[in-house]
């Protein structure tokens, strides 16, 4: 159903797993994601970072080896100028949103 939405690649979890260790993989996962690190690679390095620092019984597989990656598994980049770029546009039309109803509203000079 992803795929057919348009998801081009899709991490998912194969069972319940604890949510401070998938969210301390996920972060990892997105950090060399932003790196630049194939999709794959990326959730590899998390994992294994993952696993160097967990201690006791979170270290067992069932806390860290349900994330799996389906689909595309090729690097995204992840920067922040398209965001600049909704904030721009997101400005320039509340100026002319404001400029119209200045100009049409109440505040007028022309009755």
């Amino acid at each position: 159903a992803f795929n057919y939405a348009g998801s081009e690649s899709i991490l998912t979890s194969l069972w319940k797993i604890d949510e401070q260790s998938s969210a301390k993989i996920i972060s990892l996962f997105y950090e060399y994601l932003a790196e630049g690190y194939s999709k794959d690679k990326a959730l590899r390095r998390a994992k294994l970072d993952y696993m160097l620092t967990a201690e006791g019984r979170t270290a067992a597989p069932q806390y860290w080896a349900g994330l799996v990656l389906m689909g595309d598994s090729s690097a995204i980049q992840l920067n922040g100028t398209a965001g600049r770029y909704y904030w721009l546009i997101g400005v320039i039309v509340l100026i002319l949103i404001l400029g119209f109803i200045v100009r049409k509203g109440p505040f007028s000079r022309n009755p």
